[in-house]
């Protein structure tokens, strides 16, 4: 792992520095009249953070909100919840509210993938 760095391309040997001068700035072996080889061990990058950074929020997060409250999707969401409140107030029972589930997520995602790639970049 490893990057050119001080490149001199001056076709003059004496315009080149000096293998101390290189091994100071990190360089770890360099090519007369090429580049400096600079150790990768040694590069710190730099992530600069905007003043005020806002929080980011998914699309398809919104989008599923809002179709889950709307038309179809909000009856698949009522009939999941009655199976919900009935297998809740059983002691025993074998139900599990896998088609209720099933129909409302499958409505949820229908629903928003009309409108995500209005969202996207």
């Amino acid at each position: 792992t490893r990057s050119l760095h001080s490149c001199s391309f001056s076709p003059k040997l004496a315009h080149l520095p000096s293998a101390r001068s290189l091994h100071r700035r990190g360089c770890v072996g360099h090519l007369p009249r090429v580049c400096c080889v600079v150790s990768m061990d040694k590069v710190k990058p730099v992530v600069k953070a905007a003043d005020e950074e806002e929080e980011l929020v998914d699309p398809l997060d919104t989008l599923r909100e809002k179709c889950r409250a709307e038309g179809k999707c909000a009856s698949f969401g009522e009939k999941l919840q009655e199976c919900n409140d009935r297998v809740n107030s059983r002691s025993q029972t074998l139900e599990t509210c896998e088609e209720e589930l099933f129909d409302f997520l499958h409505c949820v995602d229908h629903c928003a993938s009309k409108d995500i790639f209005k969202h996207l970049k």
